[in-house]
């Protein structure tokens, strides 16, 4: 029995063994990565200080928006360098120009075959900005693509400050095809004008109807207008007689001694007023037959004397335009008012001769 125990498993001895040994190596292995590694620190730091001269080394982040996009749609491609030495760095835009290299062709910008450009550079611009103490410096390409496929964006050249490029991770996106088979697409079918054509018809006749009452209405407006206005009253031949008469006092021609001037314009001025009192045209008769058309416009008891003074008054006329000696001015004057008191009476018997 106690030999039993005293042999126990046979191996236990040799895996505690093995097993101490493990353990010794492990704690050797860790002592001297560590000691490898504050040996490297120093450098390490002496490296970054030689190239970033005491910078941080700067992040660069590309993406794109939208990440996927069908042909001739823009998207925008934005590149992000943030870090001490983010504004120390070279970049160079892409030009804004069309682009044609494809996957596998040489890289120059050469024109293809069928003329299509793999994409169009719109507009790059870059901003620099600074915030909390962070400076960054953003680059920002507007472009679109005419191919479908899938491609990696424009690499923008990026420049340490001792003239090194650096690389960054380039986006890629998918352009799809808009119309892959070719087809017609947007040509909408012929356009029925037959329900246009009744329209500006019915809109014609409804402007046609509104425009000829309009312009019925104006005349119907206007005839009784005019209708309705009050006729003015003719002025009554004394009345102009006696401003004629007045006029001709103004002319002075008594005064001036042209009793020939007086006497033809006394005479049509009394002609024209007999005219006008009973109808008649004065102008071209003679002194009698003016008389006896008189006579035979107003009342008989009256007549004789008004034809009486009619024929002084047309012999004074008459004696003013051909004897060789005038009358003088007294009588000028005389006859003057003498006609006007013959007009006054000749209106009052044509007046009572009508009623």
């Amino acid at each position: 029995m106690r030999g039993a125990q005293r042999g126990g498993w046979p191996y236990a001895r040799y895996i505690f063994v093995a097993i101490t040994m493990m353990r010794f190596i492990y704690l050797k292995t860790v002592t001297a990565v560590c000691v490898m590694g504050m040996a490297a620190f120093p450098a390490i730091a002496a490296f970054n200080s030689a190239v970033f001269a005491g910078d941080d080394y700067p992040v660069i982040a590309a993406d794109v928006n939208p990440g996927k996009t069908a042909v001739g749609e823009p998207v925008k491609y934005r590149v992000i360098i943030s870090g001490e030495g983010a504004l120390r760095m070279r970049v160079t835009l892409p030009q804004r120009d069309a682009q044609y290299p494809l996957p596998g062709a040489d890289a120059k910008n050469e024109k293809t075959a069928d003329g299509v450009p793999l994409c169009i550079v719109h507009d790059a611009e870059q901003k620099d900005a600074s915030r909390l103490g962070k400076v960054s410096r953003t680059l920002t390409v507007s472009l679109s693509y005419y191919r479908p496929g899938r491609y990696a964006l424009p690499d923008i050249d990026i420049d340490g400050p001792d003239g090194v490029k650096i690389g960054y991770r380039v986006p890629v996106i998918d352009v799809r095809a808009v119309n892959p088979q070719g087809e017609f697409q947007d040509i909408e079918p012929p356009l029925d004008l037959y329900g246009n054509y009744l329209r500006v018809l019915v809109l014609c006749a409804c402007l046609f109807a509104v425009a000829a009452a309009l312009f019925f209405g104006w005349r119907y407006w206007k005839k009784r207008k005019v209708v309705d206005a009050p006729v003015p009253e003719p002025p009554r031949p004394i009345d102009v007689f006696m401003r004629e008469l007045e006029a001709l006092k103004k002319k002075r021609f008594i005064e001036n001694e042209k009793s020939g001037e007086f006497a033809v314009e006394l005479s049509r001025i009394f002609r024209k007023y007999v005219s006008a009192l009973f109808e008649i045209n004065a102008m071209e008769m003679t002194d009698a037959e003016m008389i006896n058309a008189v006579r035979r416009g107003v009342p008989a008891f009256a007549a004789g004397p008004l034809c009486g003074d009619m024929a002084a008054l047309a012999r004074l006329w008459s004696l003013s335009k051909f004897a060789e000696f005038p009358p003088s001015e007294g009588e000028l004057r005389a006859n003057l008012e003498a006609a006007a008191g013959v007009a006054k009476r000749l209106s009052r018997e044509a007046r009572r001769a009508r009623d």
